[in-house]
């Protein structure tokens, strides 16, 4: 056996910075050396089963028996096992040892991560079980899935999803700003669905975070994990027990300069560090470089200290390196403890703002001033990542090579300078625009994060149609004709013009020139204009056209057949294009016609466009048999429909889990799809905690009891129709519909269809044009899932709208049919369009079940 390595020798392995042939040579003599073992890492503390092992120590409790001598060959799993084929070892490290294994009975690849320890004992076979139970808590799209724990001759080992790709840690760094909000946004739905289910992680850092194949971002290595009752931070400030009297010392590499390995400390270990007052006496767990400051000073970890890490992580891609990388721990604690991070900006001056104050809240010293959780983090950058892509999606082409400035090369350019600055724009002109019209703010809402994206949606539609003056006249003057009913007023487009200009002058600073300000009047007045005449012309028929609409009647119903199936479907009205309208869960084509609200929803549908109403396969009129069927089917079944009904090219509207074939329709049959229109839906329901359509494991089981035993009952009408909730008639009447349209299996086995669906693959596929239309309060399917709907299809358009309904005909059903009638309109005289200036207090707020 080789000699002993140093210290230093220990510590270069640790960081991976010894060559390939050295580090094999020096893991195989630390396997087999308990010396060199006992000098890098100790036993866990009582008080935490999720304390750190990078090795197993040698260190016995008095009448431990004395453990078998160590062999120098590592130890290697069988070839075959619990139906599981070994192929090859992936890498090992402090706690475990992984490889990747096939499943032979599912057919697909797995990660197995087996104890490290030579000889482990009770509590680093429970420190293994916390791993599996934490990520078991756990199903969600951003955090390795565990598939099984188990044991192979007397090794303990859990079987996970294998994530094919590599590491952030390997990620050449820094990298553009737009990556470091994609992977962030990524790592942050991970923690924060772990943080819902009360799992802290403890050692977020950039080798934990995994870009699989496909650019998705995967949380691993809970092993440092600890579960809590509730996911709150009422433990901040509370410090870790100190170690049993007598109780062996632990003994740690106190001068690791990286510190990027896992460690376990405890203050008799590092005195420096007890004499500068960091540990006081408590144990020391997680990454050294990723730990935030108070838990150097022995605080237990909190959902607050789980951001800081986040933070680091997020800082690191943006800047290269963190500021107090290549110190030794003594060094770090103190650099963290007593100092902030400088600004993000200071540093990397291109990143947004608004992306920069939410990075740089996750990294300050006091935990109370950071985000409360991961949740709090996800929801600022989801804000962040729907302002900054309406600034950021696709453009018009630069003017070719030789060819002459125009305006619209002036504007475009100056929009791009002013991208990373969005959030600063879009606010800039509303204190413009409300210091030259003050009665204007009462229309608006305390909150105006929304109006800020549709404002910014707004203005890149302009610019991306700058150069098709003809295209963008149509669209402008759809838009002039929506704001009609928002009682908005020719001399507001001046209002609004000027406190533009204002804006963009103030923030282009030097690079604002004469040219640059008679561009951007000249596109202004394009706008103006054209939205003036829109309006002045629906002015003249706002009358008419804002009562209640006459009732549609609709054609007897019909059947088309699918694989046998038999499908029910009505059509009505005589508009320009047709409309096929797909719901999600029960429905029944008959009862709804026969409903006030459903009626009415239709018929206001009906007023523009020929309309199709179908009942999927397993509810309603169509075949019972077959409920659940997977989204691929239905897909199928609704083509069928189309050909059924003599629809050649058709306008697809789903709604929540009625989306998904209407998408694979359009991405598989591009000619029979005009438009596609996503209302309340998701392109994974499963992927979103708390979604309805989306329930799995213990969620799942809830509301298929609740189904089962409630149903004729008016089911989940918190989650659908918040607003009629209370309303005694709607409750009825939805209640009967439910009846009327599935079993309660049946409609159960429809919930488990729509949560195994998942069409991420299949929306870049997609070409027609597209809207996507959500509520912001939607306690059905959260507005975050269609803002991501939204951002996985090519060219399409996000409308966020007011109110908290998924059903669409309850509540403030106004402004969703604005947004729907603008489209569809746009669409027949061949464009698209967005809401841009109106402000969303002046649209319908109407009460409960109103429809109005």
């Amino acid at each position: 056996m080789i000699p002993c390595p140093s210290e230093d020798a220990l510590a270069a392995w640790l960081e991976g910075r010894l060559p390939h042939e050295a580090t094999a040579t020096l893991r195989a003599h630390v396997d087999g050396c308990a010396d060199c073992r006992a000098a890098i890492s100790a036993r866990p503390s009582e008080s935490d089963v999720g304390a750190p092992l990078l090795l197993p120590s040698t260190e016995r409790r008095s009448g431990e028996a004395e453990p078998p001598p160590s062999s120098s060959e590592p130890w290697a799993p069988p070839s075959t096992f619990d139906d599981y084929r070994v192929v090859r070892s992936l890498g090992r490290g402090g706690m475990g040892q992984v490889y990747l294994a096939h499943d032979e009975v599912l057919d697909r690849p797995v990660a197995l991560k087996f104890v490290a320890a030579d000889n482990p004992d009770p509590r680093t076979i429970e420190r293994l079980r916390v791993e599996a139970r934490a990520i078991a808590r756990l199903q969600h799209p951003n955090v390795v899935a565990v598939f099984r724990i188990g044991e192979v001759r007397g090794r303990p080992y859990i079987a996970y999803e294998f994530v094919e790709g590599e590491p952030l840690e390997l990620l050449p760094k820094p990298v553009p700003w737009q990556a470091a909000l994609r992977i962030a946004l990524g790592l942050a739905r991970g923690l924060a669905a772990a943080h819902r289910r009360g799992v802290l992680h403890r050692d977020i850092k950039p080798a934990n975070v995994m870009l699989d194949a496909n650019g998705e971002v995967k949380l691993l290595d809970f092993g440092l994990a600890k579960l809590v009752d509730r996911p709150t931070g009422r433990d901040a400030g509370r410090r870790v027990s100190s170690r049993p009297p007598g109780a062996p010392a632990r003994r740690t590499l106190s001068d690791v300069s990286a510190a990027t390995t896992a460690i376990l400390m405890e203050a008799d270990a590092a005195p420096a560090l007890e004499a500068a007052g960091l540990t006081h006496g408590g144990t020391m767990m997680g990454t050294p470089l990723y730990l935030a400051p108070e838990l150097w000073t022995g605080t237990a970890g909190t959902l607050q200290s789980d951001v800081y890490a986040l933070g680091l992580v997020l800082y690191e891609l943006c800047v290269g390196r963190l500021p107090h990388a290549g110190l030794d721990l003594h060094a770090i604690a103190s650099w963290v403890t007593a100092r902030a991070l400088p600004p993000l900006r200071s540093l990397c001056p291109d990143v947004p703002e608004m992306l920069a104050e939410v990075i740089d809240r996750c990294v300050l010293r006091d935990p109370a001033a950071r985000f409360a959780s991961a949740e709090e983090v996800q929801a600022a950058l989801e804000e962040t990542e729907a302002l900054c892509r309406a600034f950021q999606i696709v453009r018009s082409g630069p003017a070719s090579a030789g060819s002459p400035e125009t305006d619209a090369d002036v504007v475009g350019a100056s929009f791009a300078r002013l991208a990373p600055r969005a959030e600063e724009l879009v606010s800039r002109f509303y204190e413009r625009l409300f210091d030259r019209e003050p009665a204007l703010r009462a229309l608006f809402p305390p909150d105006m994060r929304e109006q800020r994206l549709k404002l910014a949606a707004a203005l890149q539609l302009v610019i991306d149609n700058l150069r098709a003056p003809d295209k963008l006249v149509e669209m402008l003057e759809a838009l002039g004709r929506r704001h009609a009913a928002y009682a908005t007023l020719p001399e507001h487009f001046d209002a609004v013009g000027r406190a533009l200009l204002e804006a963009l002058e103030e923030l282009e600073g030097d690079a604002w020139s004469p040219a640059t300000a008679r561009a951007w009047a000249g596109a202004y007045a394009q706008v103006a204009e054209a939205m003036r005449r829109g309006l002045e012309a629906a002015r003249g028929t706002a009358v008419s056209s804002a009562r209640t609409p006459a009732p549609l009647l609709a054609a007897e119903t019909r059947f088309a057949t699918s694989a046998d199936a038999s499908l029910a479907y009505r059509a009505a009205g005589d508009g320009p294009l047709d409309l096929v309208l797909v719901q999600g869960w029960v429905t029944h084509v008959e009862a709804a016609w026969e409903d006030a609200l459903m009626s009415r929803f239709f018929a206001e549908l009906g007023a523009r466009a020929r309309l199709v109403v179908l009942d999927q396969r397993g509810t309603g009129m169509s075949e019972r048999e077959g409920a659940g069927a997977p989204a691929e089917q239905q897909a199928e079944d609704l083509l069928a429909v189309l050909d059924a009904a003599g629809v050649e090219r058709a306008a697809l509207l789903g709604v929540g889990g009625g989306f998904a074939p209407c998408a694979l329709l359009a991405a598989a049959h591009p000619a029979r799809a005009r438009a596609l229109i996503a209302l309340g839906s998701a392109a994974q329901m499963a992927a979103w905690p708390g979604c309805l359509f989306g329930l799995s494991g213990e969620d799942a089981e809830e509301a298929e009891r609740a189904l089962r035993s409630g149903w004729g009952e008016p089911l989940f009408l918190d989650r659908l129709a918040p607003s009629a909730a209370d309303d005694a008639a709607f409750r009825r009447s939805w209640a009967a519909y439910l009846r009327h349209g599935a079993s309660p299996s049946g409609a159960a086995r429809m919930l488990r269809a729509h949560a195994a669906a998942d069409i991420r693959s299949t929306l870049g596929l997609v070409s027609a044009p597209s809207l996507v239309l959500h509520r912001a309060g939607d306690r059905a399917v959260p507005a975050a899932a269609g803002r991501d709907l939204a951002g996985r299809i090519r060219g399409a358009r996000y409308v966020e709208l007011p109110g908290d309904d998924h059903l669409p005909f309850v509540g403030a059903s106004r402004p969703l049919l604005a947004a729907l009638r603008a489209f569809l309109d746009a669409e027949a005289a061949g464009g698209s369009t967005v809401s841009s200036f109106a402000p969303p207090a002046a649209l319908d707020t109407s009460g409960a079940a109103s429809g109005k």
